[in-house]
């Protein structure tokens, strides 16, 4: 984990949980460039 958001093992997207078209827009970010391995919910 990296409190930056910047990891050399993997990607990071911030995304506010309420706002839902961010939500869709990170998710299908995401899918365009492959799968979820790991998902953190840090709230």
């Amino acid at each position: 984990m990296s409190r930056s958001g910047k990891s050399a093992a993997g990607k990071a997207y911030q995304c506010d949980v309420t706002d839902e078209a961010r939500l869709v827009s990170v998710f299908t970010k995401i899918a365009d460039e492959g799968v979820i391995c790991g998902l953190v919910n840090n709230a």
